[in-house]
C-alpha cells in the first residue's frame, strides 16, 4: 500500500526553532520530547516506513516573533532528499480533484492554466 502524508512536518531545527515558546507545551500535550532531527535522518524515518511526506511550512513570525520554516526551506528539502513528493503537483492533483468533484457540467476553473504552469515548475 502506498502511503502519503499530504501534511507532514518537517521536524527539523527550522520547524522547532520556528515553534519558539510553544516547544514546551506541545512536549507536555503530545506527551514526549519536542526536539529536532536532521534532514537526513528525517528523511530515513519517511523511507523505513514507506511513507511519501507532502511537507508544509509554518510561520509564526507575526504572532510570536520566531524566524519561519518558510516555503523556501520546506522546497529545499523536498530537493534534497528523495524520501519526499513534490508538493506543487500535487496541489496541482487535489485542486483539480475538488474542482472535478463540484464543478457544474461544462465549466472550467479561471485557474486552471495557472495551476498546471506551477506545476510544472515546481516539479510536480
Amino acid at each position: 500500500m502506498r502511503i502519503i502524508d499530504l501534511h507532514c512536518y518537517p521536524n527539523t531545527k527550522p520547524w522547532i526553532d520556528c515553534q519558539g515558546s510553544y516547544v514546551d507545551a506541545l512536549a507536555k500535550y503530545w506527551k514526549r520530547e519536542w526536539t529536532w532531527k536532521e534532514e537526513d535522518a528525517v528523511a530515513a524515518e519517511f523511507r523505513e516506513n514507506g511513507i511519501q511526506a507532502c511537507l508544509v511550512a509554518l510561520d509564526l513570525s507575526t504572532t510570536i516573533a520566531t524566524p519561519p520554516c518558510s516555503n523556501d526551506y520546506v522546497a529545499g528539502m523536498r530537493n534534497r532528499l528523495d524520501a519526499l513528493i513534490p508538493w506543487i503537483g500535487l496541489l496541482l492533483v487535489v485542486l483539480l480533484a475538488c474542482w472535478l468533484a463540484t464543478a457544474e457540467p461544462g465549466t472550467q476553473p479561471f485557474c486552471a492554466g495557472v495551476i498546471a504552469e506551477s506545476a510544472c515548475i515546481g516539479g510536480g
